[in-house]
């Protein structure tokens, strides 16, 4: 599987871009989305100005991506916290590339995660000549002494640009980390994070080293506890994660913990959090005796009847699905080009999903599988199967206190199990920066001539809607190159 690491995240993204805009008319409106964002944030931004201009520049980034030669296509008004104030005024458009059709109702025709929003950056680059160092990871920030300053990075050539030497890069006026988070470095998920090991359906490259260097220079940290997503991350056995990254997957039926539980409300709700409310749910609980989390990983269990109805691979969100369109919106699927089977009976022959004639033969091979330590059992996973299909004959889910609309029994053999693992999209982790997207030591105090950009260090709380994870990647990454290029050179 060839690859490479350029684009981030981004190449993989919805394509969904938060503009703050009137419902009715969809026109602009940047004091409603600061009310909306400041909201969000939970009251981990102290800064009121942040929002302000966090919100004006979601605003200005639709004539920005306009003046590149992007289209924004109406998408949805809909946000993820309808109670937030102003919460009529999320709205989210789609991105189009030059060219491409758009339908009536405005939304662009293309599959969810084909790298639009990479594409078109990618393109204006070329066309301004600048010059990408490829395999070249930066390792350390270099700051003089007596100022603080901070007047090059320091790098690793492993590619065109050297033979594996070190070099001195310098800065002409600033330096931009805009590294990512640490969405693939498990040691730093084990000291911030509650549960542990979280995958990301992005970049497999979001390893935390951007911000190891802007520590290195004193930067204060903030939004460390925080990780977005579901249980929905499937490690392709025999690949590396790290490498190859992971398929997001949307598996039917319900999800268990090790015991065989379930402990969540088999919704879908999306999740934004520092607890995994909701989709971890109330019941992920640190095993005292066995000293793990009981839920991590967990199994998703269906029947044949279920396995026959689509890919349990993340359908894309596509205006206009035809023949040819496959679900990219995770990296191993981007890049590996590979399809899921129609009814993944492809998935099964290969040993992904693991196949049972019964609940009790599936709960022994489950419990076979050292992530389970052991601890699945027949009984308890009957059990649950059988409490769940009561609750869909009753129309409730007794246990969670939710409806059971649109969900099916778990009655159909053979019957199915999908190992799945926290997912995590974007976390706002890093080094503080302030609204000028200035990164600031502990004392609130910006070190000089260094700035950040994108998911590292972002500004959004607990609260988090599809949209606003490329809006503040486009207009930090604009703030902090129109505030570095203002400065004076160092020499």
């Amino acid at each position: 599987m060839t690859q490479t690491l350029e684009g981030g995240s981004s190449k993989v993204a919805v394509n969904y871009i938060f503009v703050p805009s009137n419902p009715t008319t969809l026109t602009p409106n940047a004091v409603e989305g600061a009310i909306w964002l400041k909201a969000c944030a939970v009251g981990t931004v102290e800064d009121d100005s942040v929002f302000t201009a966090q919100s004006q520049g979601y605003v200005d980034n639709f004539a920005w991506v306009q003046a590149l030669g992007g289209t924004l296509g109406t998408y949805t008004s809909v946000g993820t916290y309808p109670s937030n104030p102003a919460s009529a005024y999320y709205h989210t458009f789609c991105l189009a590339l030059p060219g491409a059709p758009v339908q009536s109702n405005g939304f662009p025709v293309g599959s969810a995660g084909d790298g639009r929003l990479w594409q078109l950056l990618r393109t204006n680059v070329t066309k301004r000549n600048i010059q990408v160092l490829y395999q070249t990871p930066g390792t350390q920030l270099i700051q003089d002494p007596n100022t603080g300053e901070i007047k090059g990075v320091y790098a690793t050539s492993n590619g065109a640009a050297g033979n594996g030497g070190t070099l001195a890069i310098k800065a002409n006026k600033a330096v931009i980390l805009a590294t990512g988070g640490f969405e693939m470095n498990v040691d730093m998920q084990r000291q911030y994070w509650m549960a542990s090991p979280q995958y990301t359906t992005g970049c497999p490259g979001n390893t935390g080293d951007g911000i190891k260097m802007a520590q290195k220079v004193g930067a204060d940290l903030w939004h460390m506890n925080f990780s977005f997503g579901t249980f929905s991350s499937f490690v392709i056995p025999g690949t590396d994660p790290t490498v190859s990254g992971v398929v997001s997957v949307s598996a039917p039926g319900i999800k268990v913990n090790k015991m065989g539980n379930r402990f969540n409300n088999n919704t879908g709700v999306n999740t934004s959090l520092g607890g995994f409310a909701n989709e971890m749910g109330v019941n992920l609980v640190f095993d005292n005796t066995t000293l793990d989390w009981d839920a991590v990983p967990c199994w998703a269990i269906f029947d044949d009847a279920a396995r026959k109805k689509g890919p349990v691979m993340t359908v894309p969100q596509v205006a206009s699905p035809g023949p040819g369109v496959a679900g990219m919106n995770s990296w191993f699927v981007f890049h590996s080009g590979y399809t899921w089977s129609a009814d993944n009976s492809a998935e099964i022959a290969s040993g992904w999903i693991t196949s049972a004639p019964d609940l009790n033969t599936l709960a022994t091979a489950i419990a076979a599988d050292p992530d389970n330590l052991a601890k699945m059992t027949g009984a308890q996973l009957t059990a649950t199967v059988n409490a769940w299909n009561a609750d869909i004959t009753a129309g409730t889910d007794a246990q969670f206190l939710t409806s059971v609309s649109g969900q099916s029994p778990i009655s159909t053999a053979p019957f199915y199990a999908m190992k799945l693992f926290p997912t995590n999209v974007d976390p706002p982790c890093g080094p503080r920066r302030n609204k000028f997207c200035q990164v600031q030591d502990p004392f609130l105090q910006p070190i000089p001539r260094l700035y950040s950009a994108g998911e590292m260090g972002a500004f959004w709380g607990w609260a988090q809607s599809s949209g606003s994870h490329l809006a503040e990647c486009l207009w930090t990454g604009r703030t902090a190159g129109q505030n570095a290029a203002l400065l004076t050179s160092w020499s």
